[in-house]
């Protein structure tokens, strides 16, 4: 007999899209770990019958990866968002694995520092999400605790022996009830080190992918994650990527706003290091970001170093 996700589940509302899948909230109907009949989640819906064979290994790999995380560190993980666990149903003819998280109420970090530069400034004015001036409007030591609390976040994911492989501004979200305010989502292209679950090659978005991701996919490599050397590798990728965040945090501009494989070769292929504009302000800021955006990943820092300099 087949389960159908209204006898778990009242859909409210649309809230996005995740790698995979759509995202809506819910109103639980039945109980389910740690929660109670009556509770606001956030569920992933995946259509199994429109995933391509070879990507459904990625569904799988998304549930280890939350709930490794989930149990890693109970007094630790209340900095990622929160993991219910998952189940496999039938929806209208169709079958999905839903996976069942917190919902945040909150703003996508992009989404938030629009609003509140609309809020602060002119509110009828309509930004373009894309380029806005974080200065304006955080202080130094607010801006160094944001990407302080961040790092941290980041260096736990890694002691969690997992790496996010798509940190980017739109994954990552302002809880508006939460003290630790912003928290990464989707674990869609995560892995846990060491398993026969994560690719080497996977580049996650273009715009944040480090030189060694391009370089690796410029070399047609394929192959499992399987040494000590891949994992610092995949590590030191996130903290890349998070420091292109940063980049855009502070100094209010995308790096790279489109996908145009020329923009990338002049940059990564060919041996042309970023130049970072000083930041007139904090001297952590800019020493962060330097540190982050080296190109060597041997020579860049940790999440943990990372977090350690703005400590």
């Amino acid at each position: 007999m087949s389960i159908d996700s209204d006898d778990y589940f009242s859909i409210i509302r649309f809230l996005g899209k995740g790698s995979f899948g759509s995202v809506y909230l819910a109103e639980t109907k039945s109980l389910l770990e740690e929660t109670s009949i009556g509770t606001l989640v956030a569920i992933k819906m995946i259509n199994l019958e429109k995933i391509p064979h070879d990507q459904l290994p990625f569904i799988d790999n998304e549930i280890a990866v939350l709930e490794r995380l989930s149990t890693f560190n109970k007094e630790n993980n209340r900095r990622l968002i929160r993991y219910y666990g998952s189940i496999k149903l039938n929806r209208k003819g169709n079958s999905y694995y839903i996976i069942i998280m917190e919902y945040i109420n909150g703003y996508l970090m992009m989404d938030y520092i629009n609003s509140l530069y609309r809020t602060r400034f002119n509110p009828s004015i309509e930004m373009n999400i894309e380029i806005y001036i974080l200065k304006e409007y955080f202080s130094d030591d607010e801006i160094v605790s944001i990407l302080r609390d961040l790092s941290e976040t980041l260096a736990f994911i890694h002691s969690a022996d997992v790496v996010h492989r798509d940190i980017k501004i739109d994954n990552i979200m302002f809880d508006l009830h939460s003290e630790r305010k912003f928290k990464f989502i989707d674990f869609g292209l995560a892995c846990i080190n060491l398993t026969e679950r994560g690719n080497i090659r996977g580049l996650g978005t273009p715009q944040y992918a480090a030189p060694e991701l391009f370089k690796l996919a410029s070399e047609k490599v394929d192959r499992q994650i399987k040494s000590l050397e891949d994992i610092e590798m995949l590590k030191k990728a996130d903290v890349w990527a998070l420091g292109i965040v940063f980049f855009i945090f502070v100094n209010g501009i995308i790096l790279f706003e489109s996908e145009d494989e020329t923009i990338k070769e002049l940059v990564y292929m060919f041996n042309i290091e970023l130049e970072i504009p000083e930041f007139k302000g904090d001297i952590r800021i800019n020493n962060v970001l330097k540190r982050m955006l080296i190109k060597d990943y041997k020579k860049r820092a940790s999440a943990e170093e990372i977090y350690e300099i703005l400590s």
